[in-house]
C-alpha cells in the first residue's frame, strides 16, 4: 500500500494533455469486439443516449435556476448543486469524445 504514497494530489491541465498525447493507441483486438454481441452493444448505447438526454434536461432545469431548487437548502447543498452541474457536463463532454472514435 505504500507505493501509492507517491501519487499526486492533483494534475494540471497541461500535465494531463501530455501524459495523454504521449500514451499509446491501443487497437481492439478482434476477440474482444467479438465477445460483445451487437445486441449487447445496442443496449449499452441507449443506455448512453436515455443518459444523455436526460442529464441535458436536468442540466437545463438546474441553470433556469427556480426557487424550488434552492429553496430551504444550506449554501453546502447549493454549492453541491453547482457541483453536480459541472461533473454533468464534464460526464457528457466525455461521452461526446468517447463517440469521436
Amino acid at each position: 500500500m505504500s507505493n501509492f504514497n507517491s501519487l499526486p494530489n492533483s494534475i494540471s491541465h497541461k500535465q494531463l494533455n501530455s501524459l495523454l498525447a504521449k500514451a499509446r493507441k491501443q487497437p481492439l483486438s478482434s476477440h474482444d469486439s467479438i465477445s460483445l454481441s451487437s445486441k449487447e452493444q445496442e443496449s449499452f448505447e441507449e443506455l448512453l443516449v436515455n443518459w444523455s438526454s436526460l442529464s441535458r434536461k436536468l442540466l437545463d432545469e438546474l441553470q433556469r435556476k427556480h426557487d424550488y431548487i434552492v429553496e430551504g437548502k444550506k449554501p453546502q447543498a447549493i454549492m453541491a448543486l453547482g457541483a453536480l452541474a459541472a461533473h454533468l457536463n464534464m460526464a457528457i463532454q466525455a461521452r461526446n469524445a468517447s463517440n469521436l472514435e
